[in-house]
């Protein structure tokens, strides 16, 4: 029996309105119910990716503004274009440290519940 988690899946898609190319990775926060969303787009002059703390109920995403955690994870000079390609690329590139991001993300609970 294999009891090793599954690694989390990026999904990478094109939103329906705005038309904007985005990659986006879910890993599991130790607080019950959170997720920690990595997000890769393009803004107005670049492409960035940030992070998100998210609490997922019957599939509804619900975040507080200035009291779950949040942060920028990498800015993307390099890329100019928001392709598949890229965006992929900027995403692999920001997630290799993101251990450290999530132990950010569980620290930043922790605090909150002591």
């Amino acid at each position: 029996m294999n009891t090793t988690a599954a690694a989390p899946q990026t999904k990478i898609e094109r939103h329906f309105y705005s038309k904007q190319l985005s990659a986006e990775t879910y890993f599991d926060l130790k607080k019950e119910g959170y997720k920690l969303r990595v997000s890769t787009s393009k803004g107005s002059q670049c492409i960035t990716t940030y992070c998100q703390a998210v609490k997922l109920e019957n599939n509804i995403e619900s975040f507080v503004m200035f009291g779950d955690f949040s942060k920028r994870i990498m800015t993307h000079t390099e890329s100019k274009r928001a392709t598949e390609k890229s965006i992929k690329e900027c995403n692999d590139k920001a997630l290799k440290d993101i251990q450290l991001v999530i132990d950010e993300a569980n620290e930043f609970y922790n605090k909150e519940q002591n």
